[in-house]
């Protein structure tokens, strides 16, 4: 087995919460933190909260995008 592998299978050990920081810290290394970049994000969210508060968009209730994923892909 690989280095990488034997890190991979001893990661995928730790608990949930430990995982989950862990994949962010390493998401955050492969994105660049351009300032312009999370200004336009921040704005687009900014919008669809205002459009979905305004009533200007609706959301689909969780259920059913539940019940569209686990339709549309069976074996996952």
């Amino acid at each position: 087995m690989s280095t990488l592998e034997q890190l991979k299978a001893t990661l995928a050990d730790l608990p949930i919460e430990m995982r989950v920081e862990l994949a962010r810290h390493l998401l955050s290394t492969l994105q660049p933190s351009d300032p312009a970049v999370k200004a336009e994000w921040l704005a687009l969210a900014e919008r669809r909260i205002d459009e979905v508060e305004s009533g200007r968009a609706k959301g689909i209730p969780a259920d059913e995008v539940l019940d569209t994923l686990l339709d549309d892909f069976p074996d996952k």
